[in-house]
């Protein structure tokens, strides 16, 4: 009879607890709706005004909240450094999922081999070297432009 006056008294105290629980902002999804603005570019200096597809980015933010400063998510997609985008449909998901949770995300194109890199070292190391010169000068970007 304790016991099941103990499990009765658990399972009572942890029901209650959850029912009083607010959302918590970067934790649950909180922000039902979205804005995304599509084909931004990070192109800088070496680059002015560009809109090569290899520099563009799409921005999620929740729609109405005011919160300064938030926390900033950047994806980039797969693909051998020869296949992919930032219109990837997983890439899409997570973006608008962490967005209702409060984080602003930035889906990224970088720059990626006209070659053939998977069966060519050389190619691969080029390729690579690209694609990281490509989110170093996005991160720059977003470091520089975080007030916006």
């Amino acid at each position: 009879m304790l016991r099941h006056i103990l499990i009765y008294f658990f399972l009572s105290q942890s029901t209650a607890h959850a029912q009083n629980m607010l959302p918590v902002k970067y934790k649950d999804a909180i922000f039902p709706e979205v804005t995304i603005t599509k084909n931004n570019s990070y192109a800088t200096g070496e680059h002015p005004g560009t809109k090569d597809k290899h520099y563009l980015f799409n921005f999620y933010e929740p729609k109405s909240d005011a919160t300064l400063k938030r926390p900033l998510i950047i994806w980039l997609h797969g693909g051998g450094f020869k296949f992919g985008t930032k219109n990837a449909k997983g890439i899409k998901l997570w973006s608008e999922t962490f967005a209702q949770r409060g984080y602003v995300c930035v889906a990224l194109n970088y720059r990626m081999s006209k070659k053939n890199p998977l069966f060519n070292f050389i190619e691969l190391k080029k390729s690579c070297y690209g694609a990281v010169q490509s989110v170093k000068e996005a991160v720059a970007f977003f470091k520089k432009n975080h007030e916006l």
